[in-house]
């Protein structure tokens, strides 16, 4: 195995803030060392994360791990992923929902960053809502057909296509 290296962010790849902070909390000790090295510290000492620093970084990636894991099931090579779309919008969304009220309803940092993940993922809704390719890829997929729309919606006009 190769030596570990950062990750940087990348705004047009997925996942990538992500990938960046999950690596930077498996380097922790690592960049912690490099930082408080007596040769390098007056260049990079304001470069120091605290623990609470490094424990708002886990705080982050877990959340963003929802959305990580959406977006490697859509990212399928061999079969048609369309009709995951809106499942892997809703369940992240629904379980910030969740944080917002329970693990971070006191955080104000942390539901800052679960509020701007939900509007995020809101306008992908959105824009997604414009087609019904979306819903017509889940029901015509054999083992999906109308059991999530059913499940999960409560407004029963999209159903009403039965």
């Amino acid at each position: 195995i190769g030596a570990l290296e950062l990750i940087l962010d990348v705004c047009t790849c997925w996942s990538s803030t992500y990938a960046m902070l999950t690596r930077a909390l498996e380097l922790c000790s690592s960049l912690s060392a490099v930082l408080l090295d007596p040769e390098h510290e007056d260049k990079l000492a304001r470069f120091c994360i605290t623990p609470a620093g490094w424990n708002q970084i886990q705080s982050i990636a877990d959340i963003l791990e929802f959305t990580h894991k959406g977006q490697q099931r859509l990212s399928a090579d061999s079969h048609p992923t369309l009709y995951m779309a809106i499942p892997a919008l809703e369940s992240p969304m629904s379980t910030w929902e969740k944080l917002q009220k329970g693990k971070y309803a006191t955080d104000s940092s942390m539901l800052d960053v679960l509020e701007a993940g939900i509007k995020k993922m809101g306008e992908y809704y959105l824009k997604m809502e414009k087609s019904d390719a979306y819903v017509i890829a889940m029901i015509l997929t054999p083992y999906v057909k109308m059991k999530y729309l059913e499940k999960w919606w409560t407004d029963k006009s999209p159903t009403n296509a039965r």
